[in-house]
């Protein structure tokens, strides 16, 4: 990997840059998405790009504008500049544009770059879809996956699971899970999360506490379900799930504060408060 000193170490050379530019010139593949971001700040990836830095560093340079909340738009310009450098964009720099696509939820761009995918004969892959589902329809790009002769895996499983939860579709969410199963993949929190919290919004306890029963316990199950206890008014389970995450070391402030709230609509003894209020600032 070719490594970048810092920008302020060319302070006062400008008179310089024209003989040291073939030095800092980064061929294609010598400047990717991680190397560029452990090797180099944001400035000097821009600056590597503008010197001729090739696919690699305008690459990193999306992804860069990508990781801190840049408009989607951001990338576009900077992925527009492959053409104007003449430069053949590859299916890493495709990935990170469908990145910021996802990001920014811009799901016509995504399903544009799809098809200008194929056209350039980059194949998208499970990255790919990935990206796009999280910005257009999932189910639709998740069967637009299989037929290019994809095999799904956790993460895009987990974001049609968080669709069909989004949208309250619970057969579909359920489905999901099941083939997830049987394509030998094993659901992450995430996936789990999904599904407890479509359990939670219906106000199916019994169904979340089934999921909860076939899953490690972790900090997010439980505050989802600590959540749908509170939001049905069962404040005594509640409480003492609370208290199964304290032996557990997995209440955080989250768990205080939602049972807390719910005490203070149910005006709840001040003794409550005290007690809660101790707990809360004991986390701190």
């Amino acid at each position: 990997l070719f490594l970048l000193p810092p920008l302020n170490a060319l302070n006062g050379l400008d008179h310089l840059l024209p003989m040291t530019t073939p030095a800092l010139r980064l061929a294609p593949l010598e400047l990717r998405l991680h190397g560029a971001r452990a090797a180099a700040g944001e400035d000097w990836v821009a600056l590597a790009a503008q010197l001729g830095g090739g696919l690699g560093a305008y690459t990193a340079q999306m992804d860069a504008l990508v990781q801190r909340g840049a408009h989607w738009q951001s990338a576009v310009q900077i992925f527009d500049r492959l053409g104007e450098e003449r430069l053949k964009a590859d299916l890493i720099a495709c990935n990170t544009l469908m990145k910021a696509y996802s990001k920014g939820g811009a799901a016509g761009a995504a399903r544009k770059l799809l098809k200008q995918m194929r056209s350039w004969i980059i194949a998208p892959d499970v990255t790919t879809y990935a990206a796009a589902m999280k910005a257009a329809d999932a189910e639709e790009l998740f069967q637009d996956l299989r037929e290019d002769g994809l095999q799904p895996d956790v993460i895009t499983y987990t974001v049609l699971m968080g669709a069909y939860a989004k949208r309250g579709r619970r057969a579909k969410a359920e489905a999901a899970l099941r083939d997830m199963s049987r394509d030998a993949l094993q659901p992450d929190v995430i996936a789990y999360t999904a599904l407890l919290d479509l359990y939670a919004k219906l106000g199916d306890l019994e169904a979340l506490r089934r999921l909860l029963a076939t899953m490690a316990p972790n900090v997010v199950s439980f505050t989802v379900l600590l959540k749908a206890l509170v939001k049905l008014q069962r404040l005594q389970e509640a409480q003492e799930t609370l208290e199964e995450m304290q032996l557990k070391r997995m209440a955080n402030l989250i768990s205080y504060t939602s049972l807390l709230s719910a005490f203070a609509k149910k005006g709840q003894h001040p003794m409550t408060f005290v007690t809660f209020t101790a707990a809360i600032f004991a986390q701190l």
